[in-house]
C-alpha cells in the first residue's frame, strides 16, 4: 500500500494542476486558438511559460521557491485584484477565477514560507 499523501502535499499538487491549466489557457491564447482577455500575445506566452515552470517547481518545492512565488503573488494582486474590483464596480459581477487564483497564491506563499522555516 502506498504511503498516505499529506493534506499539504495534496494542496501543492492541486495548485500545480491549476498552474498547468493556466499554462494551457495562456498557450492557447498566445497561439490564437482561443480568444483572450485583450492582453498582448507576448504576455500570454510569458505566463504560459511561468505557469508551466511553476507547476513543476510546486511539486519539487526548492527552499527558494517562496521568493519568486511571492513576487508573482504581488503581480497577480495588481492585475487580477484590479480586475476583481473593476468587475464588481461596473456590474456587481464576481470574477471567481481571479478570486480563487488570489486565494490560492496567498495560501501557497504562506505554506512555502512555513516549509522553508521548518526545513532550516
Amino acid at each position: 500500500m502506498p504511503p498516505a499523501i499529506s493534506s499539504r502535499e495534496r494542496f501543492f499538487r492541486t495548485v500545480a494542476m491549476g498552474s498547468l491549466a493556466a499554462a494551457t489557457y495562456h498557450a492557447l491564447v498566445a497561439l490564437g486558438a482561443v480568444t483572450g482577455d485583450g492582453s498582448p500575445t507576448w504576455r500570454h506566452a510569458l505566463f504560459a511559460g511561468i505557469d508551466a515552470v511553476g507547476a513543476v517547481l510546486l511539486v519539487r518545492r526548492p527552499r527558494w521557491l517562496v521568493f519568486p512565488v511571492a513576487v508573482l503573488a504581488v503581480q497577480q494582486f495588481g492585475s487580477h485584484g484590479r480586475r476583481v474590483v473593476a468587475w464588481w464596480a461596473a456590474d456587481r459581477a464576481i470574477d471567481w477565477i481571479s478570486i480563487v487564483l488570489l486565494l490560492a497564491l496567498t495560501a501557497t506563499v504562506v505554506l512555502l514560507w512555513q516549509e522553508r522555516r521548518l526545513s532550516a
